[in-house]
């Protein structure tokens, strides 16, 4: 049987054919005939032959084809993953990458070091030559497609970066609010970054104005938040008029509110300043005359009610710091006091100190009743002392009486105390009490 190429060997083998003999009769004109017969017969012979190499051929071009189709199914797989994993890379990161290459030639090659991989699988020159073919030009087809991102990335980064000038900017002017020289490099950057931006993204003059709008804006706005930081609501408000004809009218609108607020604080403070020192306490001992003051800052502020919402506010927080310092400090005043008398120090003295002439009258007349109380506690205490002292000794006179009342009656004997001096019945006091 002729042998059949397969997917591993590409070679034919020939059968050998029956063993044909031929017989010429033996008849006029044989030999012609048996050349015409040995002639047909070779003429088959090679038709059959070429026949099988033919049917092998096809074989080998199939299996070939086939696995040609299966390499380039997996590189096809490779390369869809590689490229979208490229055209992920956006901005900076697409154009600027780590080992200094660009992004086509970084991921062609990472596409070519699969097709390596992947021919080094195949089984003969000629599936490498047709896959080779087949893969240049899938990564041509990556390169060009690579190299489009590369280009609009560009443009992305391009646009990114004047974003990144006009954010900085903005962030400069705020922070350096008060330096009109770093203000105007702040407002040049701006319409620099949106000039190329317009031009870039092919913008009319009305398109142009209202993005300068909308990015000058922020850095308006920060101006004056710093100027109303600093207490300078008034400085805010000539800013806003000076600039707010480049602003969108959301960010007028927003900061016309702001300025109000902080120029009705500012006004509430001030005026609540001036009542304050006009009627309220003047030295550390005066009443707060809260309802006084209330009184003249509505008079003051009658044209603005939320400035004198505010004032009164203003007020009464004082009111209530000024209470609070004035019972801290009579506070440290009596302690004061108390800690003079505690070292003995003498009540004239103390009354003519700091501490107790700091102290308000009330607070002194009832350090002076305290003392007063303490006096008449201790004189209650010496007499009540003295009570029982006397008790006591009559106690005792009692009792030496009773333990001696057999020598009293004898002592009291008419005869005997007629034999006795004054002086000898003195002495006996101390045997019988000074009663008896």
């Amino acid at each position: 049987m002729p042998r059949v190429p397969t997917y591993d060997n590409f070679q034919t083998t020939p059968g050998a054919l029956p063993g044909v003999r031929v017989n010429a009769p033996n008849v006029p004109g044989a030999g012609e005939l048996a050349a015409a017969q040995g002639r047909e017969i070779a003429a088959k012979i090679s038709n059959a032959g070429e026949a099988l190499g033919r049917y092998a051929a096809k074989e080998q071009q199939e299996a070939n084809d086939l696995r040609v189709g299966d390499a380039m199914n997996q590189m096809v797989a490779s390369r869809a993953t590689l490229q979208a994993e490229a055209l992920s890379l956006r901005g900076r990161n697409a154009l600027e990458r780590p080992d200094g290459q660009s992004l086509p030639d970084e991921y062609v090659t990472k596409v070519k070091t699969e097709h390596d991989g992947i021919a080094k699988t195949l089984a003969n020159e000629a599936q490498r030559r047709a896959f080779k073919q087949q893969s240049d030009q899938l990564m041509n087809q990556m390169r060009g497609s690579l190299t489009g991102h590369m280009v609009e990335q560009q443009r992305v980064f391009r646009t990114d970066t004047q974003k990144a000038t006009i954010e900085t900017a903005v962030n400069q002017a705020a922070l350096l609010w008060g330096d009109t020289e770093i203000r105007g490099q702040s407002m040049g950057a701006i319409r620099a970054a949106v000039d190329v931006l317009a031009q870039d993204g092919g913008w009319d003059d009305k398109a142009r104005e209202a993005a300068l709008s909308e990015d000058v804006s922020p850095l308006h706005i920060g101006v004056m938040s710093g100027i109303i930081q600093s207490g300078n609501a008034s400085g805010a408000r000539a800013y806003y008029e000076e600039n707010s004809a480049s602003m969108t009218l959301q960010a007028r609108a927003n900061m016309q509110g702001v300025i109000k607020e902080a120029g009705d604080v500012q006004t509430a403070e001030t005026t609540a300043d001036t009542v304050w020192q006009e009627v309220g306490p003047q030295t550390g001992n005066d009443a707060v005359r809260i309802f006084d003051m209330e009184k003249e800052l509505r008079v003051r502020l009658k044209d603005n009610p939320d400035a004198m919402t505010k004032g009164l506010a203003a007020l009464r927080q004082r009111a209530q710091a000024f209470n609070a310092q004035q019972s801290e400090a009579n506070a440290a005043g009596i302690n004061g006091v108390y800690a003079q008398m505690d070292q003995g120090v003498p009540m004239s003295r103390i009354m003519r100190s700091d501490a107790w002439l700091t102290l308000p009258p009330k607070s002194r007349h009832e350090i002076t009743k305290s003392l007063e109380a303490e006096a008449a506690t201790r004189e209650s205490r010496a007499a009540a002392a003295e009570s029982r002292a006397a008790t006591r000794e009559a106690r005792q006179e009692r009792m030496n009486l009773l333990r001696n009342g057999d020598a009293y009656l004898t002592a009291t004997d008419p005869e005997v105390l007629a034999r006795m001096s004054r002086g000898q019945v003195e002495a006996m006091r101390a045997k019988f009490g000074l009663e008896a």
